[in-house]
């Protein structure tokens, strides 16, 4: 039996998810070996849990597409499986190289990543389920909390009291 490269991009501190992956290729007959990446490889305890630690440039620099995509070929990856919301751009991106490599990234669309990464977008297309949102120069009552359009893990959301 072969090895099944799985990847964990990002994997910081995902051991659980990283040993669940494990089983469930085990589960289904294969022999998993279990790569992950971050960017800084001696501090993340799913990059001591893995079988291989690399570590990655950061998904917003112009080497991340590249070295994955690198990584991914030289190492057999067969499944790779993002985890943070900075990479699921530059990864759809590629998702096409990516399966001329023979992997399959569990990913969606760009379409859908660039509605779904942009928090304006998102309100319009969930419509009524969503919050209230609006973007400048239309206001809101006060208070009213403000996010980065393109926010994550809540960088940036602030209370607005006043008019600016």
């Amino acid at each position: 039996m072969s090895d099944f490269a799985i990847l964990l991009s990002s994997a910081g501190r995902r051991v659980a998810l990283l040993e669940l992956l494990r089983a469930d290729a085990i589960a289904l007959g294969l022999k998993p070996r279990l790569i992950a990446t971050d960017l800084a490889p001696a501090f993340s305890a799913a990059c001591a849990a893995a079988d291989v630690a690399l570590r990655m440039p950061p998904a917003r620099h112009a080497e991340f597409a590249p070295a994955l995509l690198a990584l991914c070929r030289d190492h057999g990856v067969r499944l790779l499986v993002p985890t943070i919301d900075p990479e699921l751009a530059p990864i759809a991106a590629i998702a096409t190289s990516l399966r001329g490599a023979g992997t399959h990234a569990n990913i969606s669309s760009p379409e859908a990543i660039a509605i779904a990464r942009d928090k304006f977008l998102t309100a319009k297309a969930l419509g009524a389920d969503a919050p209230v949102s609006v973007l400048p120069p239309e206001t809101l009552p006060l208070p009213a909390i403000a996010k980065p359009r393109d926010g994550s893990a809540s960088a940036g959301v602030r209370v607005i009291t006043t008019p600016t």
